[in-house]
């Protein structure tokens, strides 16, 4: 933060990235955005909600582009075209009972869909497999 400082960079937002290459070692960083000249308040609050799902998705693009930094991901993911729905209306913030009554299956069976997902694309959470679906192209927003 004091480097942020030396340069005029008062103010900003520091979004926390956990994940893990594969299944085995946890990978952790932060995505830091720094603004000047608008106060915090005048920002739409979207932005604060679209923030972990974007700096996923560049994360697992750096990790892509640059593989000597540790990045190892499968280049073929074969998801299902009903992981690849539930991750769909995941990204549009609907919970798991919300994608149920849309698709006419259980919460939990959308749950599990999720998590097969989710192991198929090495995420650590939900917003992740969002991002890196995102970012690889197998869904779109």
């Amino acid at each position: 933060m004091h480097l942020a400082f030396d340069h005029s960079l008062g103010d900003g937002i520091v979004v926390p990235i956990h994940t893990r290459e594969g299944k085995s070692r946890p990978l952790s960083g932060v995505l830091t955005l720094y603004y000047e000249g608008i106060s915090k308040s005048a920002l739409d609050p979207r932005v604060y909600n679209w923030l972990p799902t974007l700096a996923h998705a560049a994360h697992a693009r750096m990790y892509e582009i640059l593989p000597d930094l540790g990045g190892h991901y499968p280049t073929e993911i074969d998801l299902t075209d009903r992981e690849m729905e539930v991750l769909r209306w995941a990204a549009r913030g609907k919970t798991a009972e919300d994608t149920g009554e849309v698709l006419n299956i259980s919460g939990r069976t959308v749950e599990k869909h999720l998590q097969t997902a989710m192991e198929k694309l090495g995420a650590a959470h939900k917003a992740h497999a969002v991002a890196l679906a995102i970012s690889r192209g197998l869904i779109s927003l």
